[in-house]
Parts: C-alpha cells; structure tokens; sequence
C-alpha cells in the first residue's frame, strides 16, 4: 500500500482506570488486568525524561498518563496541582510471570462473559500504543481505516481523549508518536506475528498485546510502527509522553490541553486538528516532513508551556511468582 506522511489526531477513551467493587473488596490495592474497555491511568515510574532545558535526565521517578491493561499497584492521589480532570488513584505498572518467564493474570483466568444468553471467554485487553521500552510502538488499535496501516517515517500521531467537561470539549494528550519504522504482520492464532516482528519488538510485547488469541479469522495485515527516539530522530522528531518529575511526593495533574486554533493557524486555518473530535481518527496529509516537524514543535511548545516534560522511556516492573 502507498504510504505518505501523515499527522494523525488519535482519540482513545479518557476515563480513567478505577478499582472496581471486587477489586476493593479484595484489599490488595491491585487493579487487575483490564478485560473491558480500554481507558487511562495515571502511572508513576521509572524513566528517562528531558528537562525543561532539554538535558537529558536518567532514572527519573516519573508521573504521567498513558494506557496500560495488564495489571498496576495503586494508591490514592491526595494533592492536585492545575485545572481539568484530575486522576484519583496512581498507578504502578507490573506484570506477573511464571518460572518459565510466560506473563499471567492469575487473578482473572478463565473469566467469561455472558452475552445474548450464551457465555463467551473475555480476552485481556491489549495496550497501544505501548511506551514501556526503548522505543514506544503502536499495532493495532483503529487500523480498519487503511490509512492507518500507510503512514511514512516522519508521520505523527497524537494520542489523546476528547474531553466534554469542565469547559470542553477540548483535545487532551497523552502520546506524541513519530513513526520511525514499520513491520507488516498478521495476528492471530494462525497468524504469522511470531515470524513477522522477531527482533522488532521488546520482550513480553507479544504476550503484553495477546497476539496468540486475537480472533482473526480473515488473517488481515496489520502494521506494527516503531517510534523514532531521542537518540534516533526523524527530522529532527522523536516520540514522547509529557510526564512530571515525582520527586517522592506524587501530585496529581491533568493532561496536556491542545489549543487546536494554533495548530490551524499554521496551515493558515486548515483545519488538521478538531477540538471535538470522536471516535475516528483526524488524518491529514502533509506536503512534506517539514510540515509535520511544524506541527511537532508547536505541540512541544503547548506541553512545555504547561508545564510538563518529555518522558522518553518508561519501565514496568516484573513479578515472578509460582
């Protein structure tokens, strides 16, 4: 398929992940792998983030918000900082794995769900875009539009929620996703992802996004985009999540709020940004990778005028257990 260089606006839910009845009843402070629909949290963990000055900083203990399905570890948030939604649990990312190194849910196998009267098996859900490893990726999620699966090294997306409250709707963001590179491949337990993406993806990305058990009887291809990073720009690009610094004392903060109208203003008013946009993703092609690098900075501009920096790495911790 052509491929061209694109500048997508990318919604995915903006309710935030809380512990359910269940999960309160238990008492663990676990929220366990998600098995309905997608939404937010706000996670706190270990990173490499640049400061305001654009110094590269090590090891931080970093506060943001992104998707993450498998199971966290949370605490309430007590003390908020700024204007708009604000989070009420912090989250810590892990997963649990076997001796053999495989990743479970010990908590929620073999759960079902009853649909139309009849019982079907739930799958876990899948995190994507996926920003815990060296470079962020993005597979699957929305790529029934063709465009989707035809993007350039050099295009962008920009992950966030379509927020209606508190003054909106107004576009707030999570993710900014160069794309650096690209896999086809085909999920599924006839698929042949195992072949298609060995040595393109990080370790448990596999069993993270749950290739084995998608339902995919037509065997359609899919792309899986590989963020350029810091040390490997594209144009200048690369990917990163607007994050804060914990510093010990976690602060709960909303997303990053985009000012849509200067966006267009650098098109002079073509519209490439909706502040009310649903469920379909905005694509717009560019003329050039000049004119998504214009659209990269002036969104860097709005997060560090809001007082956030670049996350550029993020880790989840592992917990080996029986």
């Amino acid at each position: 398929m052509p491929k061209s260089i694109n500048v997508v606006q990318f919604t995915h839910p903006g309710g935030e992940h809380t512990l359910s009845r269940v999960e309160n009843k238990a008492g663990n402070n676990i929220k366990v792998w998600n098995y309905d629909g997608h939404k937010r949290k706000f996670m706190r963990a270990i990173g490499t983030c640049l400061d305001d000055k654009g110094q590269l900083l090590k090891d931080q203990d970093l506060l943001f918000w992104g998707e993450w399905e498998p199971t966290s570890s949370v605490t309430p948030v007590t003390q908020f900082q700024g204007k708009g939604v604000m989070p009420t649990l912090v989250q810590t990312p892990f997963l649990q794995k076997n001796y053999a190194g495989n990743v479970i849910d010990p908590w929620n196998n073999g759960v079902v769900r009853t649909r139309n009267g009849q019982k079907h098996p739930c799958e876990r859900q899948n995190t994507d875009p996926f920003v815990f490893a060296d470079n962020f990726y993005y597979c699957c999620c929305k790529q029934s539009f063709k465009k989707l699966r035809s993007l350039d090294p050099g295009s962008i997306i920009l992950f966030g929620s379509t927020i209606s409250k508190q003054g909106g709707p107004y576009f707030v963001l999570d993710t900014v996703f160069v794309v650096g590179d690209s896999r086809d491949y085909i999920p599924g337990r006839l698929g042949t992802h195992k072949q298609d993406l060995q040595g393109f993806t990080p370790v448990d990305y596999d069993q993270i996004m749950g290739f084995d058990n998608w339902n995919n009887p037509n065997m359609n291809q899919l792309v899986c985009y590989k963020g350029a990073t810091y040390g490997n720009k594209i144009n200048g690009m690369f990917s990163y999540a607007p994050c804060k610094l914990c510093n010990g004392n976690v602060i709960g903060f909303p997303r990053v709020r985009i000012d849509g109208a200067l966006l267009n203003r650098l098109f002079n008013g073509k519209v490439i940004f909706n502040d009310n946009l649903n469920a379909a993703p905005k694509i717009t092609i560019m003329n050039s990778i000049n004119e998504s690098k214009l659209v990269w900075n002036e969104i860097s501009k709005q997060v560090q005028r809001q007082g956030f920096l670049k996350g550029l790495t993020f880790k989840y911790n592992n917990q080996i257990v029986p």
